[in-house]
């Protein structure tokens, strides 16, 4: 989500983009290691909406 909105602000990956989103998550080089490692797992159904 982080990602999503810091590119109302940024509307590319530029180092500037990253910086909105390190502002927001410190830690999300790991978090987006985590997700590039486990997300094909995350699977979501209707009911979850």
């Amino acid at each position: 989500m982080i990602h999503e909105l810091a590119h109302r602000r940024e509307m590319n990956h530029s180092p500037a983009f990253w910086s909105v989103v390190a502002e927001h998550d410190p830690d999300y080089e790991a978090h987006r290691a985590w997700l590039a490692e486990h997300g094909l797992r995350l699977v979501f159904s209707p009911d979850d909406y």
